[in-house]
């Protein structure tokens, strides 16, 4: 894992929606190398999180992160530092990131302050963590990022249901019906339907109108793919 101190990096943090791309963070030099040799991961500020312990029992694939139970490779930007190869998981269920950090004392485990985190990559998918709109906090997947006025986020979810196998409590994690979120010049909007798809886009109206009628089944077969499609349009008639 590379630490990557950049000042620069704090002052996009105000604007609205700035998106770094973590994945595009490759240069991978011996500066970076020479930093965590020196400073130590300890040192830095992904250590700072709360020491994490498992307390849902679960079997097969019925867990509550996304992808994988197991630590996948990502990057992530936390208090406006980048940290890249972090071992990590995401828990879509209580919505927190979980990393393994190897230090001069062994492997440590943690849970981020969810906070700190700006956005993080896994897997490929880019989150965004939306800290100043009261209404919709968290992380959100940025699925389509037309340019700086037009983003499509997705929130993923999961519910728990507690089973009883003989003497043994378990649970059983299932996802939930995705939240859609358009961020839409300077402004976010709950799309949970195509209607609030038609009434945002004012401009495009009569374009979107024709797009939602012919890809009104799309919607129920690939939701991601619906407004994904949509998002061209918006950003076609500005």
């Amino acid at each position: 894992m590379k630490t990557i101190n950049n000042s620069l990096l704090i002052a996009f943090l105000f604007l609205p929606l700035y998106v770094i791309s973590l994945s595009a963070q490759n240069n991978k030099t011996t500066v970076y190398h020479w930093f965590d040799d020196v400073v130590g991961i300890e040192n830095t500020a992904i250590y700072t999180g709360v020491q994490y312990k498992e307390v849902y029992r679960t079997y097969g694939d019925k867990h509550k992160f996304l992808f994988s139970y197991d630590f996948l490779n990502g990057d992530i930007m936390y208090e406006g530092q980048v940290f890249e190869d972090v071992m990590m998981k995401y828990d879509v269920y209580e919505h927190n990131v979980i990393v393994k950090l190897n230090g001069k004392f062994g492997e440590s485990v943690f849970r981020l302050i969810r906070n700190h985190i700006n956005q993080f990559s896994i897997r490929g998918h880019i989150f965004y963590n939306i800290t100043q709109d009261e209404e919709f906090l968290g992380f959100y997947e940025i699925l389509s990022d037309q340019n700086s006025n037009i983003t499509l986020l997705k929130k993923y979810r999961k519910k728990a249901e507690k089973k009883l196998n003989k003497d043994n409590v378990y649970y059983e994690f299932t996802e939930e019906p995705a939240q859609y979120v358009l961020y839409y010049f300077g402004e976010y909007y709950d799309i949970s339907n195509y209607k609030d798809l038609v009434q945002i886009s004012k401009k495009s109206q009569p374009e979107m109108s024709q797009y939602v009628r012919k890809n009104k089944k799309l919607l129920d077969i690939d939701a991601d793919s619906f407004y994904i499609g949509a998002m061209s349009v918006l950003a076609e008639q500005q």
